[in-house]
């Protein structure tokens, strides 16, 4: 135990060797600490570019297979009701619609979205109340599809018309 004792006591008097691993320890620290933050930074970049990258692809590849066209637009002024029917015309299932309302001067009425689901190669009537504008001009639907957690809005592929009977029977 003697022996022991003495030689902690000669390496703590002799400071010369042990400036150079207290250095050395410090180095390590500070590179251990570097690559940590630079992993944790490269990790969140990488699952961020990932999700953008994905939205991107699913965008143009998802609405390709979409197809949407309003049939007929009906207002019952007496009622403020809007009837709209839309039909899909394409093969994949759309899952939200929004609609754009503009009066004659082409100035938007109401943007609202609605959740309804439209199988392929089916119609499907949008009723709309609350539409007090006498002058409607412009309708505008357009579809949206869900793939995995994403919505993508296929905003090109809106559907529009401005040819609107005032009278529903």
């Amino acid at each position: 135990m003697k022996f022991k004792n003495e030689k902690l006591k000669l390496i703590i008097k002799d400071k010369r060797g042990v400036g150079p691993w207290i250095s050395w320890v410090l180095i390590m620290a500070f590179a251990v600490a570097l690559s940590a933050f630079m992993y944790s930074f490269m990790v969140e970049y990488t699952s961020t570019s990932t999700d953008e990258i994905k939205e991107a692809v699913y965008n143009t590849d998802e609405c390709r297979s979409v197809s949407l066209s309003i049939e007929s637009v009906c207002q019952n002024t007496t009622t403020s009701e809007l009837n709209i029917e839309i039909k899909n015309r394409n093969y994949r299932r759309i899952d939200l619609v929004d609609y754009r309302l503009y009066d004659a001067s082409q100035k938007p009425i109401s943007t609202n979205a609605t959740n309804v689901s439209l199988n392929p190669n089916r119609k499907k009537t949008l009723n709309l109340s609350g539409v007090t504008s006498l002058q409607l001009g412009l309708v505008e639907i357009i579809p949206s599809v869900n793939k995995e957690e994403f919505t993508i809005i296929c905003s090109d592929k809106k559907a529009s018309s401005t040819t609107i009977v005032q009278s529903c029977s």
